[in-house]
């Protein structure tokens, strides 16, 4: 299989409004619920459960852990919470990333990618092959 790498100078930038954020994060929701519950899932969601994931989807062949991240551009990059990353890596062969990419515009025009970390979570592929790398930081914000 040939290795793609998507863009290594997309960058993300937190969005100051809370009131974008907050409709960026139901727009991919929504998208992701849809896409799964269209393809024979049943979707629960889990995001206020603090289990390192969003979403449980279940079928009679697969139990999938879905991470869901919002974009409001084309670029895939987002960030994952310590909890996140840990289940990732932990539950690797059911994790999956769902990117949700132009989540402001049009119905018609967002884009939903699904990625599969690898073993050791510093590499996700999506269906066409196309890889994403992680880059795992630790910080801390210091405040008064």
């Amino acid at each position: 299989m040939r290795q793609q790498w998507a863009a290594k100078n997309a960058r993300g930038g937190w969005i100051q409004d809370l009131n974008e954020r907050l409709k960026i994060e139901a727009n991919a929701m929504d998208v992701v619920e849809r896409y799964f519950g269209e393809n024979g899932y049943r979707v629960d969601r889990r995001d206020h459960e603090n289990v390192g994931y969003d979403m449980l989807a279940t079928s009679a062949a697969a139990e999938l852990l879905l991470e869901v991240k919002g974009n409001k551009g084309e670029a895939v990059c987002v960030e994952l919470t310590p909890n996140e990353f840990s289940c990732a890596k932990k539950k690797s062969s059911t994790f999956r990333l769902c990117v949700v990419v132009n989540a402001l515009d049009k119905k018609r025009l967002r884009r939903l990618r699904i990625f599969k970390p690898g073993k050791n979570g510093t590499e996700w592929t999506d269906e066409s092959g196309i890889r994403i790398r992680t880059l795992e930081k630790t910080g801390a914000v210091v405040r008064e």
